[in-house]
């Protein structure tokens, strides 16, 4: 190609200095030699190889991931372990008050796993509530077992008395460690009379309880008992009545007698 231009070049150049040097010349025939000179480069170009302009390496797409390189390997996403991510809880600040509901405040006596008892030892657990709830306790209400131990006490007994909203109240039951060693719990609830059971969390729904351990390396207690001792005799006060005063009179004044002279006279 470059060198039919080059042939097509020295061409026209010839061709112009031969119509610059013939002052003969015409202009249709400088237009007759443009015209053949024209028509050569036509002729020079159409005969010209033509370059090609396919690339000779394409790069081959993917069928099914467009856009991706043959053999490049689809992202997958990491799968997400639910147990990674923190659960929400609802705050009690959401859940309504209960009309009945208890607060736990402390163990007055037999705290968990602290005191150990004896097998068979007698003991009073006593528990501190709270009526956290919008309604007043009444006077009959009750605490009740409800599973575990029950350690000799009795299915239901009552609190002793009402309690306002907001007030605290001591409640007692008398047990009895079982005779064999080991850890025991019993769950209780506070209940009222045809109304139902009630208890200790954001719902009132929970039960409080008792836990003790019972070892053989304690001994136990004795009871406290009342010594009867021998009545002492009666003492009678003897009263010794005051000695009569008698009174003392004034004595009787006897008249001297004065002599009477005759006639009335004083002086005889």
């Amino acid at each position: 190609m470059t060198k039919s231009i080059r042939l097509l070049g020295a061409l026209i150049v010839f061709v112009l200095l031969a119509a610059g040097c013939s002052p003969a010349a015409s202009t249709p025939a400088i237009n007759q030699a443009t015209a053949h000179v024209l028509t050569l480069y036509a002729v020079l170009t159409e005969s010209a190889p033509q370059q090609n302009t396919t690339p000779t390496n394409p790069i081959q797409l993917a069928s099914a991931t467009p856009g991706f390189p043959t053999g490049t390997p689809t992202p997958t996403p990491t799968s997400i372990n639910p147990t990674d991510l923190p659960s929400v809880t609802p705050t009690s600040s959401l859940l309504p008050t209960p009309c009945y509901r208890a607060y736990f405040v402390k163990d007055v006596t037999i705290p968990d796993y602290y005191d150990k008892l004896a097998p068979g030892e007698t003991f009073v657990k006593t528990w501190r509530l709270k009526n956290t709830g919008t309604c007043n306790w009444p006077a009959n209400t009750l605490i009740v077992f409800l599973s575990g131990s029950q350690m000799d006490a009795p299915d239901s007994e009552d609190i002793g008395g009402g309690v306002a909203v907001g007030d605290e109240v001591d409640i007692s039951l008398t047990m009895k460690a079982p005779s064999t060693t080991g850890t025991y719990t019993g769950y209780y609830m506070l209940k009222i009379p045809n109304q139902g059971r009630f208890g200790i969390g954001d719902a009132g729904n929970q039960s409080f309880w008792v836990i003790i351990v019972v070892s053989s390396s304690v001994s136990k207690t004795p009871s406290p008992s009342k010594t009867v001792g021998t009545p002492q005799p009666t003492k009678t006060k003897t009263y010794t009545p005051s000695p009569t005063a008698t009174p003392t009179g004034s004595p009787t004044l006897t008249p001297t007698m004065t002599p009477t002279c005759p006639g009335g006279y004083p002086v005889c």
